[in-house]
């Protein structure tokens, strides 16, 4: 049986690692890729909350429009 891609990147904590965090109640160093300082980063996400009869409305907007409720929104913010 072949491993998934995935699971062939998974980088493995040693259990010295898992057993110091156990011991010691340290965190255990974060494998994987150094995250981006915010700072740098040229976007930032954001997240919108409508109730569902304000989103039907977006909805229907963007649809008469024949855009996605996401680039109506972006286009209506920088019009």
């Amino acid at each position: 049986m072949g491993t998934n891609k995935f699971e062939a990147k998974k980088k493995k904590v040693s259990e010295s690692k898992i057993e110091n965090f156990i011991n010691n109640k340290k965190e255990v160093s974060k494998v994987g890729r150094k995250p981006k300082d915010l700072e740098q980063k040229k976007t930032k996400m954001v997240s919108l909350y409508f109730s569902e009869s304000d989103y039907q409305i977006i909805k229907e907007r963007a649809d008469k429009k024949r855009l996605s409720v996401s680039q109506y929104i972006t286009s209506s913010l920088f019009e």
